[in-house]
């Protein structure tokens, strides 16, 4: 019987389920790590601090993250993989977290998988594998509709000015929002996306405000432009979504998705219950 780990890995969080061969299970929830970002010894440390807290010892590894788009950077973070958990490197697979949405929501059928949580990402996926990618492109170049654009964009607004009044105060007073502190946080601290995506569950909890509202429209607008219809049969393919935006924000998705002629399908907010069924 062989065990299989499970690694979902995101911008804010990653979660590990270890699949034993007896059908038991071993999950835990850790901060999430980019690794092209992050140091070897900080990823090392990551990592042991998943095996300590687990019984059993994986046969395969299966690691889902953002960043995954530079060929070295994948080879180094399988061979930590490798080593911690002490498997062959032939049985560790990194992929993207696109694979991981197409997979946790298309299973073997093909459709249109997206990511919308602290980044954002699409994928076309014929049932077997991903076909076409769009998007993925990181908060500075991309991102559009996730929580670090959205994030992004109500900041924008407010250092142009280009905020409604009581809109502005409420930020002010609430956040304590200034110029001098984002433009800080934007350029002289660490994780800049973090940043902005943290103004997301203010955002979400006020989705039916006005201008809330429209923020969010515009971006889920810009989401679908520059990726869902840039694949072909997009109008006849199912359109699911993974991601903490994705499902909080799933009534105003599928309402901008409806508007655009396009047939929405699962919305889950972690595409983990997903990979567990495509790999049991």
């Amino acid at each position: 019987m062989t065990n299989k780990l499970i690694i979902e890995n995101g911008g804010t969080k990653s979660i590990w389920v270890l699949m034993h061969g007896n059908g038991q299970m071993e999950r835990v929830e850790q901060e999430g790590m980019h690794p092209l970002l992050s140091e070897e010894e900080a990823l090392r440390l990551w990592c042991r601090a998943f095996r300590e807290q687990v019984k059993g010892k994986p046969d395969q590894v299966f690691f889902y993250s953002t960043g995954t788009a530079v060929p070295e950077v994948n080879v180094r973070m399988a061979a930590i993989l490798a080593d911690v958990f002490g498997v062959p490197t032939e049985r560790v697979e990194i992929a993207a977290d696109v694979v991981a949405s197409a997979r946790a929501t298309c299973q073997r059928e093909p459709g249109i998988s997206c990511i919308l949580g602290t980044g954002s990402n699409a994928c076309l996926y014929d049932g077997a594998a991903v076909v076409m990618k769009a998007g993925g492109l990181g908060y500075i170049l991309g991102d559009e509709g996730s929580g670090a654009y959205m994030g992004k964009q109500m900041l924008v607004d407010y250092l142009r000015h280009q905020l409604p009044l009581d809109v502005r105060k409420l930020l002010e007073s609430a956040l304590q929002l200034d110029a001098a502190a984002i433009i800080q946080a934007t350029y002289h601290k660490p994780f800049p996306n973090k940043y902005f995506a943290s103004f997301a569950p203010f955002i979400v909890e006020r989705r039916e405000e006005s201008y809330f509202r429209a923020l969010i429209r515009r971006s889920v607008q810009d989401f679908l432009d520059t990726t869902v219809y840039s694949f072909p049969g997009h109008g006849e393919l199912p359109v699911h979504f993974t991601g903490s935006i994705a499902w909080y924000l799933r009534e105003q998705i599928a309402e901008v998705c409806e508007e655009g002629g396009l047939r929405t399908g699962l919305f889950q907010q972690n595409p983990v219950a997903g990979l567990v069924q495509y790999h049991q």
